[in-house]
């Protein structure tokens, strides 16, 4: 019999209708089911901010490498370029990057830093030429020049570092390690070199002594 044929019988009607049933359903079981997935998964956006060339991805709970660098970079930016009028606006644009676990150590330093540079007329300039990425500890380093004057004394210029630690909490990037010193990035290789360092100093300091005790 020819399909035609068979579909203009009461039969073939009837069969018709009872696939476009069967279909239906399992369509509609299978949308529910990507629908529950969509829920159910972390979503992952890509975007391109201005600052970047290329694009970057944000999940609910993680972000890639580039994305933390920027943020770093610009948080870098935010501390280091202060003066008595915007020391105000530093720390309200900082305040919503902070995780709750130094928020208030960090807004409480921050606090003494604005009265000292607001009452002493302070200002600095931070210039970044780097950024780097320690994997091991997940920190990120911005280093470069920062340039500290004011009215009563003369400008001092010299190398700085901005270490931070980035958690990403709901698609939001948060601070959850922030500090900043003179000199280059205090990574773990770094650290662990200045403490063979330290320790061959110690060591040659007790020799030195024991010598002269033997005097």
């Amino acid at each position: 019999m020819k399909i035609e044929n068979f579909l203009s019988s009461w039969q073939g009607t009837m069969a018709e209708n009872k696939f476009h049933r069967f279909t239906s359903v399992s369509m509609l079981g299978i949308i529910v089911l990507l629908a529950v997935n969509a829920i159910l998964k972390d979503k992952t956006v890509v975007i391109a901010p201005p600052e970047l060339t290329k694009a970057v991805e944000v999940s609910r709970s993680a972000a890639s490498q580039d994305y933390l660098e920027a943020w770093t970079w610009s948080v870098g930016m935010l501390l280091g370029n202060a003066t008595p009028a915007n020391a105000g606006f530093i720390k309200n644009g900082l305040e919503p990057m902070l995780a709750p676990s130094i928020f208030s150590e960090v807004t409480t330093a921050l606090d003494r830093q604005i009265h000292e540079i607001q009452r002493e007329r302070i200002t600095s300039r931070f210039d970044p030429r780097k950024i780097v990425f320690e994997k091991e500890t997940q920190r990120y380093f911005v280093t470069g020049y920062r340039v500290v004057g004011g009215p009563a004394a003369t400008e001092k210029r010299e190398e700085a570092t901005y270490e931070m630690q980035w958690e990403v909490r709901s698609f939001r990037p948060q601070i959850t390690h922030l500090t900043t010193y003179s000199g280059r990035p205090r990574t773990k290789e770094d650290q662990e070199r200045r403490d063979q360092i330290d320790e061959r100093n110690k060591r040659l300091d007790e020799q030195r002594h024991r010598m002269q005790e033997g005097k």
